[in-house]
């Protein structure tokens, strides 16, 4: 009977512990580098957007794990193309620095912007395009959804 107890104990602390031995060990430890900073900066990003009034419209709405095309526009505060603007957009994992990925991005026309982005895997990623004129730049961050199987 003391035996049967034990296995039972036994099994109760390691149904216990399991999560957490698996959470650390897939766990890279970082939330965010930098909090303090990056919050000052979300709310100046926040500030600079307003003012400036550019908006970015993400025409991707479907995305799968590999490769897939994404296409999104520029307009200014009157909704006009913003022109002689330069894009730079990275993808990253809400869960991992591990996939943190910069891809290049290509001017197809005024305020038309397109880049092959590859998601590796399935699941939720966050798209951080950057919008710089002159001396000034903007962030747009937009969460996707990658699902299985092919484009």
């Amino acid at each position: 009977m003391k035996i049967l107890i034990f296995i039972v104990v036994l099994i109760g602390i390691l149904a216990i512990l399991s999560p957490f031995i698996v959470g650390r060990s897939v766990f890279d430890g970082v939330v965010i580098d930098h909090p303090y900073e990056r919050g000052l900066s979300w709310d100046e990003t926040r500030h600079e957007k307003a003012a400036l009034g550019w908006q970015v419209h993400v025409g991707t709405k479907a995305f799968r794990v590999g490769e897939n095309a994404v296409a999104f526009t520029v307009t200014d505060k009157g909704g006009r193309p913003l022109s002689d603007a330069r894009a730079h957009l990275a993808i990253s994992r809400p869960s991992s620095i591990a996939y943190d990925r910069v891809f290049p991005v290509v001017k197809e026309a005024q305020g038309r912007y397109r880049a092959a982005v590859q998601l590796p895997l399935y699941g939720i990623w966050d798209l951080r395009i950057t919008i710089a004129k002159e001396e000034k730049k903007v962030l747009f961050e937009e969460r996707i959804f990658a699902q299985k199987g092919e484009p």
